[in-house]
Parts: C-alpha cells; structure tokens; sequence
C-alpha cells in the first residue's frame, strides 16, 4: 500500500505534543509498514539525520531502518504557527506540492506502461491511500486537492478530528504558542491586528462551507470520541463515513510505577494491635512487597510487549486482592521499628501538566494548595501532645523534638553550675546529686524519644504538600506571583517545559495528578497519569468525560475549590483507595488505549 500523508500536520516528529504526536505515530508506523508512503508536514521537531540538509525535499530513516519520504514544507520554521495567515499559507503549499506529487505519479505511471512488453506484469505506482491527517478544524479546514477532484481514483480519509473548544483562549499568540497575548492587550491600536480580524469575519462563512464540502468528499472520517461523533452527525455528515478510534498511549514509555512511600500511610490507618516482628508478612507488607518487585521488574525491562501486559495485569489483580484484605482486616504492619523510620518527613506530590493558560485554572489549584496546606497544618496542632504543648507553646510540630533536645542540654548546664558551687556538700552527697541528676537525664531522654515517635507519627499520617506545575505559557508569570502572595515558596515548584519523552518520571514520583480546566476536548494528559499510577482529579468536560468514571478517577465541578480541597484530603487519609483507583485505571488503559 502506498499513502500520501497530506498533510501532517505543521509540525512532525515524536514527543511533540498530543495532537501532533498523534500524526507523527500514525505516519511513522504506517510508514514502517509501507515504505513507500509519503509524509508532507510543516517541519520536523527533531533533525533525525545528523547531516544538514539544504534541501526541503529529503527522506527520513527511522529507528527500524525503513526509508520514507519526509518533505517540509516550511523547514525555516522552529515553532509552531496557527495564526490564521500562516494556516491559509499552509494550506496553499500543501496544495501545491500534492498537485506536484500527483501529477509526477501519473507521468511515470504513463510512461512505465508504455514501455512495459503486452506480457509483462503491470507495475502500479499509484497511491491508493490520501489521509489529511492534521491539522483540520471542524468549520474552518479544507482541503483544496479534494475539492478540485484530484483524489477522485484514491481513497481520501481525514482524521482523527476532535471538537473545538467551548472556550477562547484571550492570553495565547497562536503565532507562537511560547509567547503570551496579556502584555499586547492593552497596546495600541495596530492596523494589521485590526485588518486580520476584520477579514477572518469575512473568511469565516466561507471556510465553513469549504471544511464541510471536505468532509463530504472524504470516504472515512476518524473521530477521537463519542463527542466528535455527535458534532459530524449534527452537520449532517453520513454516519457510515465516521468511524470512533481513541487515540492511544505508549504503555512501554509510560510504565505503571505508583509510588510506593504511600504504603506508609495505609500501615498506618490499619495499626491495631502490635504484632511479632517474626512472624510472617501481613497484606500491607505484602501490597508493599508486591509493588516494589513490579517496580523492579518495569525499570529493568526496556519492552513492552503483551506478554508482559498480561503479566502487569496479573499482578495488578493481586493488588487488588491484597487491598480489599487491607480494607477487611485493617491489621497493623509487623515490623514496627521499620515503619517508624518510614513515616518521617512524609511529603504528598500533586503533579500538574500543561500549557500554562487561564483556561488550565492552575491558579484555582495552587488556591486549593494554601487551604489544604492550612487544614492539615491545623489537624497537625490538634494531635501534638498536651505535654509537648504544655513544654513550648511557641514551637511549631517540626521544631519540637529540637525544642525538647535544649532543654535538656540546659538542665545538664544547670546541673553542673549548681553543682559546682555546693562546696559544702559532702562525699554522699555529691553521689546522690549525681545519681539525681543521671536518674533526670535518663527520665528526659526517655521523654525526648517518646516525642520524637509522636512527631513521626503525625509527619506520617498528616504529610506536608508539594505541587509540582510542568509546563510553561503565558500565565507563568501571574501564577509566580500568586505563589509569593499566598507565601506557598516552599510548596509549590515551576518546573517549565518539560520534553513529553522526560514526563514519565514526574508521573511516576507523584501521588496524585490534579488539573482544573475550564476546556478540554481530549485529555492526553490524563491517559500518560493513569497509565504510571497515579489518581485523578479533573473537572468535567469533554476530555475527562469521556475517559475518566467513578472508578478511575474523581470527577470536580468547574471551578470547584472546595471539592478540589475535599478529594485531596480524601487520597491522603485513604491511601488505599487511592491505589484501587490507579489500578482500575491502568487495567482500563490496557483495555481501551494500548
């Protein structure tokens, strides 16, 4: 088979982001495949041959050392461009090269057959395949090469298409999406600014009827959802052109590896009664033990294949088993020195990723971050000893085993001074004070270690919080000072743009993935979440209606804080649950999007 990639998208090459990933991955394996296949795109992502190459017409050898055609057609270009000048221009060059393409394929088609004897086979070098794979907007994207009849001896398709937003991004430049529009809206007027929209209201009734005759013409349509599929019939596009294929995930690149530093919380919510350090691992320690060799087993392993998806899907069903026993039994953890010296410093990762927009609502995040934070410095305060309050009213719970460790060493100072200037006293009494005094010392030390396990204690069912944020945009700046206002430094990390192939990791050391948008016409994001074991958070929309339910996720209203505020609370008290619904979810994921 040999398919004309027409075009795919502005920009092409692996881990550029989920709607162009989706080109790059259908391109290249059907690439693979097909050698012969042709891709015409704006520009790569990455240079995959070390050589400069001069010329925009030039082929790319992939990682199964398959040779298909690449050609750029605006390899100037570094970002990427969706303003409405720069799609019209695109759209012309992709319409000049796949008129080129197809003129040169009947030339040499015409002039194989001519010189082929009347017994030979014929060779066909046509393509039967023509995909306008992205990008195409419902409304607004068409295809001239389609419109003129060109495909009219080859099968056309288009897709995958999802639905536009509900939602209009005021703060984006869509000439560079790196950029923000906050600082030019309040500038001047500009003529050009002004021209471009005037004529963008001209254009639009126009392209609308362009995009829908596009449809019409093609033979499959692919749509990522349900939602998209509901939007294509309402335009009265044939049902029997659609067809509904999820876009799907990596599981090999994003691994299920749930952090296991959680299991210290669930041994705690389940301490009953002490058990002997000898006898035999109870189902926490087993959950625990359970996780760790999956997590060693998944870092070694650079495949994936199904064989081994069958056997992840094997040991998540024993999680599953072990947790339910957690819930039935509630048995306390065997080894209680073990568990102390886990339940230090205990710290609660919620990881965020995206474009860093208004639309993402990171800002109604980072305000959920100061409530809980304040909430469970407040619950930290009411479980402190009354004999810890009662020693240092003023110290915090994190400076108190500090506090206690003073004042023992001014009771030693005391000691000695008092002892020093009772030369009167005799031999016995100088034994009696000394053994008076190390009979004190022991006593507070004794008093000092029994506060330090309760400080651990606390630290370990009541951890502190973190938000790392993944990403960058034009609301960078404004969510920073947001930050320094509600004086969250220490708890919240911008970590920037982060390359997709480097954010498994962060999926991996976080325990739960929160995001709060208004919008959303898939959710990539929250596929690459599940699949590494984390829970999620998200508020409703298109995307997250569409992926998450009950048992894989949490569903939040727009803009709702408080129940944000709530279900964070809820994954940090019920660490089990927490880890059901990863499983659930990665058990979907194998399902559904592999």
């Amino acid at each position: 088979m040999k398919i004309l990639f027409a075009p795919c998208h502005y920009i092409f090459g692996p881990n550029s982001g989920s709607e162009s990933s989706w080109s790059y991955e259908i391109a290249d394996r059907m690439s693979t495949k097909y050698p012969e296949c042709v891709v015409i795109t704006g520009f790569q992502k990455d240079k995959f041959n070390e050589k400069s190459i001069q010329n925009s017409d030039k082929k790319l050898q992939n990682s199964n050392k398959e040779d298909y055609e690449i050609i750029e057609l605006q390899s100037e270009k570094s970002i990427v461009d969706m303003s409405l000048q720069n799609a019209l221009l695109f759209n012309w060059k992709y319409f000049v090269k796949t008129r080129e393409i197809l003129k040169n394929e009947k030339l040499e088609n015409s002039n194989q057959n001519s010189n082929q004897s009347e017994n030979s086979t014929k060779f066909d070098t046509k393509f039967q395949v023509i995909h306008h794979c992205l990008p195409f907007a419902i409304g607004s994207t068409y295809n001239l090469a389609a419109l003129l009849g060109f495909f009219s001896d080859k099968k056309f398709v288009i897709g995958p298409l999802q639905t536009g937003l509900n939602y209009r991004d005021a703060d984006i430049d869509p000439r560079n999406f790196r950029s923000s529009n906050s600082n030019n809206s309040k500038s001047k007027f500009n003529l050009t600014t002004f021209f471009t929209g005037f004529l963008a209201q001209i254009v639009k009734p126009i392209l609308r009827f362009l995009s829908h005759q596009t449809l019409l013409k093609a033979d499959k349509i692919i749509a990522i959802n349900k939602a998209t599929f509901d939007l294509l019939i309402s335009k009265n596009i044939p049902k029997n052109k659609i067809q509904i294929i999820n876009p799907g995930l990596d599981l090999g690149k994003f691994k299920f590896l749930p952090k296991i530093q959680n299991e210290t919380y669930l041994e705690s919510q389940f301490s009953t009664q002490t058990q002997n350090p000898n006898q035999s691992l109870n189902p926490n320690q087993k959950l625990t033990q359970n996780l760790e060799n999956q997590r060693i087993n998944e870092t070694q392993n650079t495949e994936f294949d199904k064989e081994k998806t069958t056997q992840n899907s094997k040991e998540m069903e024993k999680v599953e088993i072990e947790l339910e026993d957690n819930f039935e039994n509630k048995t306390k953890v065997g080894n209680q020195n073990e568990t102390e010296n886990k339940q230090e410093n205990q710290v609660f990762e919620i990881l965020s990723v995206g474009y860093l927009l208004e639309r993402k609502g990171v800002n109604l995040l980072i305000k959920a971050v100061k409530i809980l934070k304040t909430d469970l410095e407040n619950e930290r305060n009411k479980q402190i000893p009354e004999d810890i309050s009662n020693l240092d009213s003023t110290s915090n719970l994190d400076n108190i085993s500090h506090s206690q460790k003073s004042q023992k060493n001014n009771f030693q100072t005391n000691s000695q001074n008092n002892l020093t200037n009772s030369g009167s006293l005799s031999g016995n009494s100088d034994d009696l004070e000394s053994n008076s005094q190390n009979n004190s010392e022991q006593s507070l030390n004794e008093k000092i270690q029994g506060l330090d396990k309760n400080v651990n204690k606390i630290n370990s069912t009541i951890p502190k919080i973190h938000l790392n944020i993944l990403g960058d945009g034009p609301q960078t700046e404004n969510l920073k000072k947001l930050v320094l206002e509600l004086d969250l430094e220490q708890n919240v990390t911008f970590m920037g743009f982060v390359d997709n192939s480097k954010v498994a990791k962060f999926y991996q050391k976080a325990d739960v993935f929160v995001s709060m948008s208004k919008a959303e016409s898939w959710g990539q994001m929250y596929l690459e979440a599940m699949a590494c074991g984390l829970a999620i958070i998200t508020t409703q929309n298109v995307g997250s209606n569409e992926i998450i339910n009950s048992q894989t996720g949490i569903l939040v209203p727009q803009l709702g804080v408080d129940e944000l505020v709530q279900n964070l609370k809820l994954l940090i008290q019920n660490p089990a649950k927490k880890l059901q619904i990863a499983t659930n979810a990665r058990r979907e994921l194998e399902q559904k999007y592999d």
